[in-house]
């Protein structure tokens, strides 16, 4: 058994004023009967946006990763004196710095190297 079919959601939603008349017309547009399937359906062909944040590579001092959002890369660099610093906002705090920090590959390495994040 794959694990799409072990996983179960049940959903139970109410729709009201102009959302039924919405929900009525997609359901008429996909010519689908049974109102679950056409939940499946829309969770089926709709698009995901892409992560925020991806890993590119991590290097021996820093990590590069790519904002999608701000279309830029940012290198966060990891100090001998167990500072954190991400030279795209200038910060030793940021989103890309906590999204860093989090990536298994790269707490492997930090941890390896007994890397210590000192306290903010």
């Amino acid at each position: 058994m794959s694990e799409d079919e072990e996983a179960s959601l049940e959903v139970r939603v109410v729709l009201k004023g102009s959302q039924v008349e919405r929900f009525e017309r997609i359901q008429e547009n996909l010519g689908i009967f049974s109102r679950a399937d056409v939940l499946r359906h829309l969770i089926t062909v709709y698009p995901l946006p892409p992560p925020r944040f991806i890993h590119i590579n991590t290097y021996d001092d820093h990590a590069t990763i790519k904002d999608t959002v701000l279309n830029r890369s940012a290198d966060v660099y990891f100090k001998e004196d167990g500072s954190v610093f991400c030279e795209l906002c200038n910060l030793s705090s940021c989103h890309h710095i906590d999204y860093v920090l989090n990536l298994p590959s790269v707490k492997k390495i930090l941890d390896e190297r007994g890397w210590e994040r000192k306290e903010r």
